[in-house]
Formats: structure tokens, C-alpha cells, sequence
């Protein structure tokens, strides 16, 4: 029995929730970071449809050798931002390594803010 458009269309939105939950994973647990940040497309689905979008603070693009991923985060204050894109690329690239055994071709960081505590005096 041969599969049909909606198995593959199943299959193909499953295997980019798991990468993008991968991505997303490794990002968040890099010490400094606050948050992914909100970008135009999920800010508007959120707030128009009530949907929450897995693609929050992440792009995905198909280079030669692999996935070009693009990660906007909004970091913790005080932290040596560089570091902090150094350890998210090593995390990401890493974590699609070990799990899904895939090479990237690319892993940028994009900080879109800095996240300061206001204490109450």
C-alpha cells in the first residue's frame, strides 16, 4: 500500500517540529540566554489566531551542506553577549548532531534585546 500526501505531509511537519523543538531546546538551556525572541510572523498569529508558533525566534533556510538556522534570542543583562552566541551555536549544532544526526552548514545568533530585573527599593 503506497503512502499517501497527507502521511508524507504528517511525516515531513513532524520531523520540523522535532527539529525546531531541538533548536529551540538547546537554545533555552544556554546559560545567559532569557528568552527566544518574538518575531513579525509569530507575534501576528499569536495575537490575531491565538496560536503559539514552534518557529518562535527561529528560521530555518536549506544551504548546500545543511540547515542554515538563524536564532533570535533576547539575553540575560550583564552577560559577555559573544560568549553567549558562541555557547547557543555550540549548543544548537551539537544537540542536531547528537539527536537527529545532522550537520549544519550554519548557526547564527541574532540578539534582538537585552532582559534587565527591576529590583523594588
Amino acid at each position: 500500500m503506497g503512502t499517501n500526501h497527507e502521511d508524507k505531509t504528517k511525516e515531513n511537519r513532524i520531523t520540523e517540529e522535532v527539529f525546531l523543538s531541538c533548536v529551540a531546546k538547546a537554545a533555552m538551556n544556554t546559560p545567559g540566554v532569557y528568552s527566544l525572541a518574538e518575531r513579525l510572523g509569530a507575534s501576528l498569529s499569536k495575537n490575531l489566531l491565538g496560536k503559539t508558533s514552534l518557529r518562535k525566534g527561529i528560521k530555518v533556510s536549506r544551504g548546500e551542506k545543511g540547515p542554515i538556522v538563524d536564532i533570535f534570542v533576547v539575553v540575560q543583562y550583564g552577560v559577555h553577549i559573544p560568549d553567549v552566541a558562541f555557547n547557543i551555536q555550540s549548543n544548537v549544532k551539537g544537540a542536531l548532531r547528537k539527536e537527529m544526526e545532522l550537520k549544519t552548514e550554519a548557526v547564527n545568533i541574532h540578539i534582538n534585546g537585552v532582559h534587565t530585573t527591576k529590583d523594588k527599593a
